[in-house]
C-alpha cells in the first residue's frame, strides 16, 4: 500500500488539502471486490431493524469503492463518534510514547500529584498507563461521575477492588487525555492536530471538553466519515501517511492486538468478548479489529484483505452491522483479479446514491390544520428542557418551527413539507450521556453551530416535525395532535 499512496500523492498533490473527496475513487471490480456483493451488503445493512445509516464507506487498497451518505446527511457533515473517539486517544498515547514523553508502565500518580486523595491506597500507587489503556484500573465504573466538578480527583478517591480485571470505563480514557495534556502542554485535540490531523489534511474536527477544559478522550470527538477512512488506511499502512510516520508500527501492533482477556458479558462468542487492545476492540472475524462507538460508529479494519469499512449511524443494536460485514461483504472481497461488470457497478452505485432516511410522515395531500399555526403550544414534560413550540408559515411548502427551552433559549429551524430543508442552529441538540438525557444548551468544547435538516407533514389532523442534527447524530420529532398536544421523541 505504501507504493500506492506515494503514487497518489505524486499525481494529485493539490487535492490533499481537501476534506472530502480526496481519497481516490475506483470501481469495486478494479480492487477485486464483487460490486454485486457490495450492493447486497449495502441493502442488507441499511435494512437492519432499528438502524439508521448516516455515513458508509468501503475502502480497498486505499481506494473508496463504495460510499453512501443518506439524505439529509452529506459527506461534509461531521459526526459525533462516542467511544470511537477512544481509538484516537490511543493514537495520541502511542505518539507520546514514540516521542519518549511517557511509557505505558509509568505510574498515573506521577502525572497527577495534585489530583491524589490525602490517603492513597496501595492500588493507586500501582495504577499505570497500561491499566488505563486496557480498562483494568481496579476502580468500579461510575457513569455519574461527570456530575462532579473535578472528575479526576473524584475518580481517584474511589475505592479499588480488582485491579487488572477488564471493566469498560470512560474515565480511564479521560485520565489519559489529562495525562497527554500534562506531558505535552497541549490539549489532546491540539496535540493530535499537530501530530496527526494536520499532517493528514484533517481540519474539520472538534472534541468535547470537561468543565476544566480537558478533552473528554473517551467520547465527544467529531469527524467526517472520510477522515475516519483516512485514519483506517494509515493504521493498515503501519502508521505511515504519504511518507510521514504518524505513529509507529510497533505501537499499532500492540494497540490492535489482544492485550487483556475478559468475559464480557459472558462465554458466548460476541463482538465484545474477543479481546481488547489499547482502546481498540478485536472482532469475531479473527483477523479484524475496530474502533467502536455507541450506536454504531466504526472504523473496521481487516489487514489480510487491506480493507477498511467506516460506518456512522444510530442503531438500537449495533453489532448486527458487524455481522453483515463478515457474512455478506467479506466473501465478495477477492484475493485474485475480478472481471469488471459495468452493469453491476452501476447498480451498486445507484443503490448507494438512492438511500435516504424517511421524512416526517408518509406523503399525503392533507391540508395543514390552520388552528395550529401562529400559536404557542406547550410541549409535554420531557428530559430535554423543551418548553413550547410555535409554527410559523414561511411559504406554500415551508414553515418555521420556533422552539423555546425552559432556559429561555429560542431556536428557529425551517422545515420543508415532505422534503428536507437544510440550515443551522445555534442551540445544542438533545443530548445523551450514558443512559441519562439532559437539556444542556451548549456542549462544551465544540462549535455551537449545528447543521440541521427539517421536514414536516400533516398527520391525523395534526402535524409531525422531524429535525436531524446532521453534524451530531440525533433526530428529534415533535408530534402535534389536532387539539394542539405536543410530545417529543428522539432516535436515541
Amino acid at each position: 500500500m505504501k507504493q500506492l499512496l506515494s503514487l497518489i500523492v505524486a499525481l494529485i498533490p493539490s487535492v490533499l488539502l481537501a476534506q472530502t473527496g480526496v481519497l481516490p475513487r475506483t470501481t469495486a471490480s478494479a480492487q477485486n471486490v464483487d460490486p454485486a456483493v457490495v450492493r447486497q451488503w449495502v441493502n442488507e445493512i441499511t435494512s437492519l431493524p432499528g438502524t439508521e445509516i448516516h455515513h458508509l464507506l468501503v475502502i480497498r487498497h486505499g481506494n473508496v469503492i463504495a460510499e453512501a451518505h443518506p439524505a439529509p446527511f452529506t459527506a461534509q457533515d461531521v459526526h459525533t463518534l462516542f467511544s470511537c473517539s477512544k481509538a484516537f486517544t490511543s493514537l495520541a498515547v502511542g505518539i507520546a510514547v514514540d516521542e519518549g514523553l511517557l511509557s505505558i508502565d509509568d505510574k498515573v500518580a506521577k502525572f497527577l500529584p495534585d489530583k491524589l486523595p490525602a490517603t492513597a491506597s496501595p492500588e493507586l500507587g500501582t495504577l499505570t498507563i497500561r491499566h488505563l489503556l486496557t480498562m483494568s484500573s481496579g476502580i468500579a465504573p461510575d457513569w455519574g461521575i461527570t456530575a462532579n466538578s473535578d472528575w479526576i480527583k473524584t475518580w481517584l478517591a474511589k475505592p479499588f477492588d480488582e485491579q487488572g480485571r477488564f471493566r469498560y470505563d470512560n474515565m480511564c480514557t479521560f485520565v489519559l487525555s489529562a495525562i497527554i495534556q500534562r506531558v505535552t502542554g497541549k490539549k489532546l485535540l491540539d496535540y493530535l492536530r499537530e501530530e496527526l490531523f494536520t499532517p493528514m489534511s484533517i481540519n474539520t474536527v472538534d472534541w468535547e471538553e470537561s468543565p476544566d477544559g480537558t478533552n473528554c478522550g473517551g467520547w465527544g470527538l467529531r469527524l467526517q466519515a472520510e477522515s475516519l477512512a483516512k485514519t483506517g488506511i494509515m493504521i493498515l499502512n503501519g502508521g505511515n501517511w504519504f511518507g510521514r510516520q504518524i505513529v509507529s508500527k510497533q505501537w499499532l501492533d500492540q494497540a490492535t492486538t489482544k492485550q487483556i482477556n475478559f468475559k464480557f458479558p459472558g462465554n458466548t462468542p460476541s463482538e465484545v468478548n474477543q479481546g481488547y487492545g489499547y482502546l481498540f476492540w478485536r472482532c469475531i472475524c479473527p483477523t479484524a479489529f475496530r474502533a467502536d462507538g455507541a450506536y454504531g460508529q466504526y472504523i473496521v479494519m481487516v489487514p489480510e484483505k487491506d480493507l477498511v469499512v467506516v460506518i456512522n449511524g444510530i442503531a438500537s443494536n449495533q453489532y448486527p452491522e458487524l455481522s453483515t460485514i463478515w457474512n455478506t461483504l467479506l466473501p465478495g472481497v477477492k484475493d485474485h483479479e475480478f472481471a469488471e461488470n459495468a452493469n453491476d457497478e452501476n447498480e451498486m452505485r445507484q443503490t448507494c446514491a438512492s438511500i435516504t432516511l424517511p421524512t416526517a410522515a408518509p406523503k399525503s395531500n392533507a391540508k395543514i390544520n390552520k388552528k395550529l399555526l401562529n400559536k404557542t403550544l406547550k410541549v409535554q414534560k420531557n428530559d430535554y428542557g423543551y418548553k413550547s413550540i410555535r409554527i410559523i408559515p414561511a411559504d406554500s411548502d415551508r414553515v418555521v418551527l420556533r422552539v423555546t427551552k425552559e432556559s429561555g433559549l429560542v431556536e428557529e429551524i425551517v422545515h420543508g413539507r415532505d422534503e428536507w430543508e437544510t440550515g443551522n442552529s445555534q442551540v445544542a441538540p438533545p443530548y445523551i450521556y450514558g443512559d441519562t438525557p439532559d437539556g444542556r444548551d451548549h456542549v462544551t468544547g465544540i462549535k455551537n453551530t449545528f447543521t440541521v435538516a427539517g421536514t414536516y407533514a400533516p398527520s391525523k389532523g395534526g402535524l409531525v416535525f422531524s429535525t436531524y442534527y446532521t453534524s451530531w447524530i440525533v433526530r428529534r420529532t415533535f408530534t402535534i395532535t389536532a387539539k394542539g398536544k405536543v410530545t417529543i421523541s428522539t432516535n436515541y
